[in-house]
């Protein structure tokens, strides 16, 4: 291409290599300008959901979830003999777990419960007790709260790793597996506590830490999504630079 008297030809493998780094450079930045919208539209779900009257238990189909948080209430009691840990929770960058106990509803179905985040022990055979007190389990009690299906996220391998003992490591959520475990059908979803229930259970219930969404939020993805949008065209201003020569008279 020839412009007055300076010519653009740059290599073919110059080309090439360029065009491969482009289509990656815009590949990243579309990617994570996604992640920000699906992130968004999850929190938009759950401030949603937050507003709505709370449906009962035995009003509610777990095929209404799909991906977004309920609210419902639930009246049952406590098995406090089941306990998880989720793992590889963060609150204010510390890693370690979110208590997971088992309601057995008034009409018979288990329900997770997360009862919040609790610090880790001093080694990874140290686990935290998140035992409940047994007056408070004998109770019958209500309680409310966003029932949502927490993603599996880049895990792999089984949920429960040879576990025999209680509290169990929950890497994370294979609701077929913890049935089998406790003996008895789960409903696949777990219950996010309001503040009125958290209050509500007083000592049982820990640290608070539930986010709609997971990991980066919205605006951090947006930031990526810019730079990695910048470098492209920074690399294609290089890439037409050094490919104009001037042309002899």
């Amino acid at each position: 291409m020839q412009i007055g008297n300076r010519q653009f030809k740059p290599d073919p493998i110059v080309s090439l290599v360029y065009l491969v780094v482009l289509a990656a450079l815009l590949g990243l930045g579309t990617w994570q300008w996604n992640r920000a919208g699906q992130k968004q539209q999850m929190i938009d779900s759950a401030a949603s959901a937050t507003e709505q009257t709370a449906v009962s238990l035995h009003e509610f189909s777990t095929e209404e979830l799909n991906g977004s948080p309920v609210q419902i209430t639930v009246a049952g009691r406590w098995k406090p003999q089941w306990q998880f840990l989720w793992d590889n929770r963060v609150y204010k960058g510390q890693a370690g777990f979110e208590a997971i106990s088992v309601l057995i509803s008034d009409n018979g179905q288990a329900l997770l419960v997360n009862r919040g985040w609790v610090p880790p022990g001093q080694s990874r055979s140290d686990l935290p007790l998140v035992t409940m007190d047994a007056a408070v389990a004998d109770q019958e009690i209500t309680l409310q709260g966003l029932l949502t299906t927490p993603s599996k996220g880049l895990v792999g391998g089984s949920a429960i790793h040879d576990q025999t003992t209680w509290p169990m490591l929950l890497q994370y959520f294979d609701y077929e597996l913890i049935a089998k475990v406790i003996g008895q059908p789960v409903i696949p979803a777990v219950l996010q506590l309001s503040a009125e229930s958290q209050h509500s259970l007083g000592e049982q219930m820990y640290i608070s830490n539930w986010q709609p969404v997971a990991g980066l939020p919205p605006i951090r993805h947006i930031g990526y999504s810019v730079q990695w949008f910048a470098m492209a065209l920074m690399l294609t201003l290089l890439f037409i630079f050094y490919n104009i020569k001037k042309t002899k008279d």
